[in-house]
């Protein structure tokens, strides 16, 4: 049977009778237990005889959609069937999302959401056209980057508490870009842990908002840290901070956000993988397990800790822990600022 496939121009393609209740026998539970690597197994099958489309809510040639790549020429690798990477920018993710929504709830459509796709959008939208913790299945996080605060070559702010310090005594003056809700987020958290209020200057990405700082046109960019780089090591911007509880080995020099005089300020972005919540469990079980094949794999950890990024713990059960426990952080964060979008 031909199994036929629109990709769009972003795409990459890499009658029995009842009897009484009497409970169940030994043998019943055994016999249980012997179709469940059965179920499994078939669940694989399933996902082995299909093209599989990864949705990316981010454009070609983004640090998402390159991770993504990489990714799945694994999964393909595991499954030997094509997996085809899709860019569903704009519309903050909603686009992508609603795709993987839409589409046939078996496996074949996944999405491999950011940070605001699968935590922030949740705290910040009054009206999200999907809920996030109940729409999405979580099958595995895949890699994390930490938040950089930074500044121009030319800023007169040479020391994070220099920066506060000025933010203090003008409130509202200084302006700080932001590339999407998380990043809006995480500014908010220093101004709550500085004491100091901010004009906020929204940005469509986090490398635009990095451009914003290197020339001069914003105080402060709340940025990941690939982002950063670049300007870094080309002298035309300096981190300020950055919001680990430890420096990091691409940074040496970098204070973290707790030596540079700010307290409880951690920031770290990572994306995942999800599928729709109508997705058969053993489906989602395969996937993540194919997962954790992949992030475990040697030349997966080199591949991403050579782009300077953290390979995070993968399978379902972490990523739903740490969904749920970042989306409560969050929202009593945005709750305090009084921040909502529309």
């Amino acid at each position: 049977m031909e199994t036929r496939m629109s990709i769009n121009k972003n795409a990459y393609i890499v009658s029995s009778t009842r009897q009484p209740h009497r409970g169940l026998k030994r043998r019943d539970i055994l016999a249980l237990l012997a179709c469940a690597p059965l179920v499994h197994t078939t669940a694989l099958a399933r996902l082995q005889s299909t093209p599989i489309r990864a949705i990316v809510p981010f454009p070609p040639g983004s640090a998402t959609e390159i991770g993504a790549r990489f990714i799945a020429n694994k999964l393909a690798e595991l499954t030997g069937q094509p997996v085809i990477v899709e860019s569903r920018g704009g519309g903050n993710g909603f686009i992508a999302v609603q795709a993987v929504m839409s589409a046939p709830a078996d496996g074949h459509t996944v999405l491999f959401g950011g940070y605001s796709t699968l935590v922030t959008n949740e705290v910040l939208f009054k009206k999200l056209p999907y809920d996030t913790l109940n729409d999405l299945a979580p099958v595995s996080m895949t890699i994390s980057s930490p938040v950089v605060l930074l500044t121009s070559r030319n800023s007169p702010y040479k020391r994070l508490p220099d920066f506060i310090t000025a933010a203090q005594r003008q409130p509202g003056k200084v302006t700080i870009g932001s590339g999407s809700a998380s990043y809006l987020l995480a500014a908010e958290l220093l101004a709550q842990k500085g004491k100091f209020e901010f004009t906020s200057i929204p940005y469509k990405s986090a490398p635009e908002t990095a451009l914003a700082v290197a020339s001069g046109q914003i105080d402060l960019g709340v940025v990941e840290m690939t982002s950063a780089l670049p300007h870094i090591q080309a002298g035309i911007a300096s981190a300020l901070a950055i919001a680990t509880e430890s420096r990091h080995p691409a940074l040496p020099d970098v204070p973290t956000s707790a030596e540079a005089g700010v307290q409880d300020f951690l920031a770290s972005f990572w994306t995942g993988i999800a599928v729709s919540a109508r997705t058969p469990k053993e489906t989602i079980d395969s996937l993540s397990d194919l997962m954790v094949k992949i992030m475990n794999m040697p030349e997966t950890r080199k591949y991403f800790t050579d782009q300077n990024v953290v390979v995070m713990p993968p399978g379902q059960a972490a990523m739903r822990t740490l969904q749920g426990q970042e989306i409560a952080m969050w929202k009593k964060i945005a709750a305090d600022a009084k921040i909502e979008l529309q």
